[in-house]
């Protein structure tokens, strides 16, 4: 294949991909409940972009996606989408097991389990530092104080995995009575789990892409 075809074909394949990924948010930022977290779903077409592409298409995507959520959908989204969304779309490429899908190389199991060990420290250093940076600017735009903020985040995640923390015998006050005092530790420690979620919920996203596309390949 030409590199002028290639390019129309990473153009066409990056385009459609942006158009998925603006409809999903839309159409799930509206969504009650459980619903909304759907839109979170848009990293893994991300990533199957940057795999199949290369990461300047996945970057116009990601630009593409935060201007239009920006414009139309206001500072509460994009933070959303810039600070959660966008890291794992850029970084779950580089993933030594999605990789392999890309490139088809296949290293050896000691060289394997280094390179995990040097992306998971990545990505969670990152989310801990982004996490804390969107609460921090959050609490900006909303005129109140970071410590508001992040009270109502703690709720948030301890209701999300409330049967957990009930089995280690930690009730939603003494959780967040603990968050509030080392706010910006729990918070990194929020944004870390934020960033495991978005693996777990994005990888299979990412896969089903790749097989999608592959499949429309042969055809």
């Amino acid at each position: 294949m030409t590199r002028s075809r290639q390019d129309l074909q990473s153009l066409t394949e990056s385009a459609m991909a942006l158009a998925v990924c603006t409809v999903n948010w839309w159409v799930f930022t509206f969504v009650p409940g459980a619903g909304r977290y759907f839109k979170y779903m848009c990293a893994g077409v991300i990533a199957g972009v940057g795999v199949r592409c290369g990461v300047r298409w996945s970057l116009g995507v990601v630009i593409g996606l935060n201007t239009f959520i920006g414009l139309i959908l206001g500072p509460r989204e994009l933070l959303n989408c810039l600070f959660l969304v966008t890291p794992m779309g850029l970084l779950l490429p580089t993933h030594p097991r999605v990789d392999q899908l890309g490139t088809g190389a296949y290293p050896n199991k000691l060289h394997m389990s280094q390179s995990l060990v040097r992306w998971w420290g990545k990505t969670l250093l990152i989310y801990g530092l982004s996490f804390v940076v969107q609460i921090w600017l959050r609490a900006a735009l909303m005129h109140v104080k970071v410590a508001e903020v992040a009270k109502s985040v703690m709720l948030a995640s301890y209701h999300v995995h409330a049967r957990s923390w009930e089995a280690m015998g930690i009730c939603v006050d003494d959780f967040v009575a603990a968050a509030t005092e080392w706010i910006w530790a729990g918070l990194s420690v929020v944004g870390m789990g934020y960033g495991l979620f978005f693996y777990l919920v994005n990888r299979p996203i990412c896969h089903g892409y790749l097989l999608l596309q592959k499949r429309v390949d042969l055809d």
